[in-house]
């Protein structure tokens, strides 16, 4: 009879041992899931080939050191969990806080990055030594109206490169900075056409007052601005329209601004092209209004002329 109550012990004992453990193991996965998101986004952009690693890396080393944690002080992980459950209980009603609408987006893109391709896609290359250049005072009076030391500009820009991604700076650095104030443009600048038979140039001022014009106006407030806060544009010149292009640098650095573009604006590029220039061995992203993230569609596969900005 004693045996059998001994036995009947030992059997509760490991019951109670293999549930502990499963317990440990899934409060492990639980905490990493939201604080692998976080450490992310502090992680530089780590590649494989052309597949982003750094989110599943950031994923192994947090449930490492969480299960290890968990290992050596086993209470914790009651207090983590009831903690984590208070947590994300109280900030779903919140307006600020942690983003879940972000951090969905983070995991569905890393699933998207190793089940999808990255649809790059390179326009065809132009010898700027034959091309048809505009007429000399036409692009004279384009490039006399980027401004980029107007305080109203400069200002402006510090702005709307400080208004969204944020969090991200410690990944993308600057790259944070140019597409906030691009994704702002985009957003709110509305076209509006030239009076009938005449080109009207809107210098960065006005269009930072309106927020609204045609093609050269948009490209001039870009360029502006982008150059306010330290990056480079040029224009593209095709028939009956102009647009901006942004400097992205070598192919290293061009790999990190199309990692920043497929985290930063998932929902915008999920299922797109990323369209972009190679020019010397240096990198051209298409940023003009014809969709609403960095790289969209070019208007034109056609170039007149390169418009270059000192």
């Amino acid at each position: 009879m004693e045996l059998q109550t001994e036995s009947s012990d030992i059997s509760k004992a490991k019951r109670k041992k293999r549930f502990l453990r499963i317990f440990y193991y899934l409060a492990s996965a639980i905490i990493t899931l939201p604080l692998a998101f976080y450490f992310y986004r502090y992680l530089p952009s780590i590649k494989i080939g052309k597949i982003d690693i750094d989110f599943f890396l950031s994923l192994a080393i947090t449930y490492v050191i969480v299960s290890a944690v968990f290992e050596k002080y086993k209470f914790l992980s009651y207090i983590f969990v009831l903690a984590l459950l208070i947590f994300m209980g109280s900030e779903i009603h919140k307006e600020k806080g942690i983003n879940f609408k972000q951090l969905i987006n983070t995991y569905s893109r890393s699933f998207d990055n190793i089940t999808s391709e990255n649809k790059l896609v390179q326009a065809p290359k132009v010898n700027t030594q034959t091309a048809m250049k505009p007429h000399v005072s036409l692009q004279q009076r384009i490039v006399n109206k980027v401004d980029f030391r107007d305080s109203t500009v400069r200002n402006f820009a510090v702005e709307k490169s400080l208004l969204h991604f944020d969090e991200y700076y410690s990944k993308f650095n600057f790259i944070c900075r140019e597409f906030s104030l691009i994704k702002y443009i985009k957003d709110n600048f509305k076209y509006v056409r030239d009076p009938k038979g005449f080109d009207y140039f809107a210098g960065p001022t006005e269009s930072i007052k309106i927020m609204g014009g045609d093609c050269d106006d948009h490209s001039i407030l870009m360029a502006s601005t982008i150059k306010a806060i330290g990056g480079e544009v040029r224009f593209i010149l095709a028939p009956g329209h102009i647009y901006p292009e942004l400097f992205c640098g070598d192919d290293q650095l061009f790999d990190k601004y199309v990692s920043a573009i497929r985290t930063l604006f998932y929902e915008e590029s999920r299922d797109k092209a990323i369209n972009f220039r190679v020019e010397n061995g240096a990198h051209w992203l298409n940023i003009d209004y014809t969709d609403k993230y960095p790289g969209s569609r070019y208007y034109s596969d056609t170039i007149v002329s390169y418009i270059y900005l000192n």
